[in-house]
């Protein structure tokens, strides 16, 4: 359940913050994730995609990667005592409150809360073609990268009617890959690729799997 909670509430957090995220179990959603407001954190992520720089010293933007931890610690913090569903909507709750002045792309940072309350109380399958369907309309020329924004309305487009798995499955394989050379870590970022493109046919727990052991890391 931690390990769960962490990845969601790290997948919000790169939705506001537009900053890299490792999402291995799947892409996410094009526009708009499973969780309360995952799934958009490959579509801001910076160009190399997988985990962000330890070190926010190494990150594109120092500022926006410590804002983003001291944001997942609060959250963390203030829904310690929930669980389940309740402590998703706790920590998208709590992530609403973010300054998008903060985040690297502030102008999606906006539209993403916005996403996120024109979808209240919607949950489930529901919720994630309501999140995708209102970043669809998301002008990409604001994005952190206008050209990887429009390669993701595009993906979602086409996979709009698929559900799970298969709608993660589906997207990735339309996305094209990312440019390593401008990446932060262009070694890190080449092993992320290698490793997704052994594991593409692959979906859910299976992929994650196959992704942690091609990049030789212990689940």
């Amino acid at each position: 359940m931690k390990a769960r909670s962490t990845l969601f509430v790290t997948a919000l957090l790169a939705s506001l913050l537009a900053l890299p995220v490792y999402a291995q179990n799947g892409p996410g959603p094009g526009m708009g994730g499973p969780g309360a407001m995952g799934g958009m954190a490959h579509d801001m992520a910076g160009p190399g995609g997988g985990h962000g720089p330890r070190d926010c010293a190494q990150a594109p933007n120092p500022e926006a990667c410590k804002a983003q931890r001291q944001a997942r610690a609060d959250a963390h913090t203030a829904c310690k005592d929930k669980t389940g569903p309740e402590r998703h909507q706790c920590l998208g709750d709590q992530l609403q409150k973010f300054d998008c002045a903060k985040a690297a792309s502030p102008q999606q940072c906006e539209a993403r809360k916005q996403a996120h309350q024109a979808c209240a109380g919607k949950a489930g399958p529901e919720r994630r073609q309501c999140m995708g369907d209102q970043m669809q309309k998301f002008d990409c020329a604001k994005s952190a990268n206008p050209q990887q924004c429009e390669a993701r309305k595009t993906a979602y487009a086409a996979c709009r009617d698929q559900q799970g798995p298969a709608f993660k499955q589906c997207v990735q394989g339309k996305m094209p890959p990312p440019d390593c050379s401008k990446s932060a870590d262009p070694q890190r970022c080449g092993l992320h690729q290698k490793a997704r493109e052994a594991c593409k046919d692959k979906a859910g727990s299976e992929h994650r799997a196959c992704v942690l052991q091609n990049l030789n890391i212990k689940p």
